[in-house]
């Protein structure tokens, strides 16, 4: 587990987070603005850190979860549906290559109009994650990766129709 910005700098804390508590984050860092969720990537565990990142964010802090949607990792986008599920205190605003990021709802609107300001020629979509808009940044591959993924997933497929 990483905790991520404080206004103090950058503090970083090794070990797993289901031994790290509320309390000791606030005592050693204080309230955070950045808190990346990087860690177990199995669903339990990567609840129990986004509900530790969401004890400890400023109201206008941000979460990046990382590894959502990953093929390697369904576990965490699992964790985050299970997560919007049950009445969130953060949600998803963006996504940029290999995060999501959530905040508050007060913030959703600053920050995604921040970042289509800022990275309008990055945009590749706006969509709804779980039911919330997001803007996707950066995220769709080229033109070769998508050929090559294409040539991998027929690949299998076709190894699959051969043994059935």
């Amino acid at each position: 587990m990483k905790l991520v910005s404080t206004t103090k700098g950058i503090k970083v804390i090794k070990g797993s987070s289901v031994n790290v508590s509320t309390e000791r984050l606030l005592a050693e860092g204080g309230r955070v603005r950045m808190f990346s969720v990087d860690g177990s990537h199995m669903e339990p565990d990567v609840l129990s850190d986004i509900a530790l990142a969401e004890s400890v964010l400023t109201e206008d802090g941000i979460i990046a979860l990382d590894d959502c949607f990953s093929e390697l990792w369904p576990e965490v986008s699992a964790a985050l549906a299970r997560h919007l599920y049950d009445s969130p205190r953060t949600i998803p605003f963006a996504v940029v290559p290999g995060k999501v990021l959530m905040c508050h709802p007060s913030m959703t609107a600053r920050y995604t109009t921040m970042l289509e300001g800022s990275f309008a020629p990055r945009i590749d979509r706006r969509a709804h994650v779980y039911g919330y808009p997001v803007t996707l940044f950066g995220v769709r591959p080229s033109a070769a990766r998508q050929r090559l993924e294409k040539i991998r997933a027929f690949a299998v497929l076709r190894w699959l129709l051969r043994r059935i």
